[in-house]
């Protein structure tokens, strides 16, 4: 089976076509730690061929986290404001694919030598029988007083990702790795999750926050594409009712999926 990666940095083409429509299927319970993390495979059925991705934000950027053993890396974001402490600092965030074997279950370990503080979760994704996948990522970052995005009157904090080939039938996430657990993380109607000529339907997400070591909270929103075909950028983002000079800010990471002939 397949496996192509594309990024901002590495391209690889080939003709691919989409073949079908992904979906998310299931995410498993928050990992929290320091130097280590124990990430639980989420519940119900993995089946072979299903998408399985793990996202991982920790504090300060400078440990390098262990690739899990079978798992590929797909993405790097390194991004915050201010000197490490308390609700400041700046965010590594990663994220590991791996197509699914069948069955797997338990948790994967990720170390991460030299960690104040680190969150992860994984989340698995479906596509259609005899497709194989085709992934694409794009690293931003995001600094709640300044560029990419200026928050709005209700402290919108977004994101951009790079150009992205977009179409019906893929799958879009956006994962946030922040430097303060401060304030609630707002969802639901207030998710931002947008790009030009493109169609999503319903946008989903989840947040979570660490008070362990010098604080630290992710969000992650996610969607399937319904229609349009266009080569964009990606605009993320979600409300945080409290700001200070140096957060929120942090890392973020862009996954586009899609099945392929």
């Amino acid at each position: 089976m397949r496996h192509v990666i594309t990024s901002s940095r590495r391209r690889v083409t080939g003709g691919v076509g989409s073949a079908g429509t992904v979906a998310f299927s299931a995410r498993g319970n928050t990992a929290n730690g320091t130097t280590s993390l124990s990430v639980p495979h989420p519940s119900g059925t993995t089946s072979a061929g299903n998408y399985l991705i793990i996202f991982v934000s920790l504090k300060p950027e400078t440990p390098t986290p262990s690739t899990p053993s079978g798992w590929t890396l797909l993405s790097t974001s390194t991004g915050g404001k201010g000197a490490a402490g308390i609700d400041a600092g700046f965010m590594k965030t990663v994220a590991y694919g791996k197509i699914a074997a069948g069955g797997e279950t338990g948790n994967v370990s990720i170390t991460l030598t030299g960690g104040n503080v680190a969150q992860a979760w994984m989340m698995r994704f479906t596509k259609s029988a005899g497709a194989s996948w085709d992934i694409a990522a794009s690293n931003a970052t995001f600094d709640a007083s300044s560029a990419p995005v200026a928050p709005s009157s209700n402290n919108t904090i977004r994101a951009n990702s790079s150009s992205i080939a977009i179409e019906a039938g893929d799958a879009v996430v956006a994962w946030f790795g922040i430097n303060t657990d401060a304030g609630a993380a707002t969802l639901g109607g207030s998710v931002v999750f947008t790009a030009s000529g493109i169609t999503l339907g319903a946008i989903d997400g989840d947040s979570d926050s660490s008070i362990t070591g010098n604080d630290m909270r992710v969000v992650a929103t996610w969607a399937q594409v319904t229609a349009g075909n266009n080569t964009t950028t990606m605009q993320a983002g979600f409300s945080l009712a409290t700001q200070t000079a140096n957060s929120p800010a942090g890392a973020v990471i862009f996954l586009r999926l899609r099945a392929v002939a």
